[in-house]
């Protein structure tokens, strides 16, 4: 248990050495047009020397429209600085602390922004979301896929207070990493799966997507259902639940009113006018519980074969 538990904070620190990649921050925030304007920009897990982010803000400053734009970094064992740049000069603050996100001066500098973009370590996804959700924060961030099946996450989403990006979730992400963590890649890895390598660069890839609680051209275009109609054949009723498996997204039945489990793939084409979101059933039986098993049953099942995590939907 102690050896499963360091090799996965091991996983955990590699995998919060994922730095965006410039090209899909502008892509990304392409889709919020006029959303920007006039407002306080935070990116507060980046270092203004390195981080995509702060170099996007920075070149894309007046186009956007931006008042202003401040970053804050974790600086371990050590002493941080802010970063603000009002469009004309920048400057840099020592601050008190190490520049963690949840630190009383970093949480002074999320307070008097806006909007927050940026990729917050994956292993502190959790942390970083409830902090942005309970000081009322716009966001735009970066985050793995398997978020989604958060207990914390998923009741956001399900709350309408964070969606997935407009990116689509089935297009990769390829990320910049520290050296030492390509080499560890190419050595231990599978390229395609957990790494490529473009143009002689090694990049990382990660089953990840944007995550945010502002509005995009995918979010309320409802779901074209191709005339798919219910029958008890192609619909089969899960063993333990109240509700049909749909087994493809593009196969959602246009007429059935009751309650469908769908791949969370789903959730990339979530129109909120359309369906209502009843609950998730977790792939894997642990870790993400969201109260939806019965008698330590899992709802997804068909035929006593479990399927992959579903969302619980229902037309409105």
């Amino acid at each position: 248990m102690a050896r499963n538990a360091n090799l996965q904070k091991a996983q955990d620190e590699r995998n919060d050495e994922f730095y965006t990649l410039i090209g899909d921050i502008e892509e990304e925030v392409s889709h919020y047009p006029g959303q920007f304007r006039d407002k306080r920009v935070l990116c507060n897990c980046d270092d203004p020397d390195t981080s995509m982010f702060v170099r996007f803000f920075k070149e894309n400053f007046s186009s956007l429209g931006l008042r202003s734009l401040a970053a804050t970094h974790y600086v371990p064992e050590g002493s941080s600085f802010s970063y603000v740049f009002d469009g004309k000069a920048e400057r840099r603050v020592p601050i008190a602390g190490n520049g963690d996100f949840r630190s009383a001066v970093c949480l002074d500098y999320l307070d008097a922004s806006d909007i927050v973009v940026t990729n917050p370590p994956f292993s502190l996804f959790r942390d970083f979301v409830e902090v942005l959700v309970s000081h009322g924060k716009k966001f735009l961030i970066v985050g793995n896929k398997n978020a989604l099946t958060f207990k914390e996450t998923f009741a956001h989403l399900m709350a309408d207070r964070l969606w997935v990006g407009y990116r689509p979730m089935g297009k990769d992400m390829l990320f910049d990493v520290p050296e030492k963590v390509a080499e560890d890649m190419v050595r231990d890895g599978k390229e395609w799966s957990q790494y490529r390598i473009v143009d002689g660069k090694v990049y990382g890839r990660a089953a990840a997507c944007w995550f945010t609680n502002m509005t995009h051209g995918k979010r309320n275009r409802p779901l074209k259902l191709d005339g798919n109609r219910y029958s008890p054949e192609k619909y089969p009723r899960y063993d333990n639940y109240g509700a049909v498996e749909v087994g493809k997204v593009s196969e959602i039945p246009g007429d059935y009113a009751g309650i469908m489990g769908v791949p969370i793939t789903f959730l990339d084409k979530y129109c909120p006018a359309q369906f209502e979101i009843v609950g998730m059933d977790e792939a894997h039986g642990k870790g993400h519980s969201h109260g939806l098993w019965e008698g330590g049953k899992r709802k997804a099942v068909v035929g006593d074969k479990a399927m992959y995590a579903r969302v619980f939907i229902r037309k409105k």
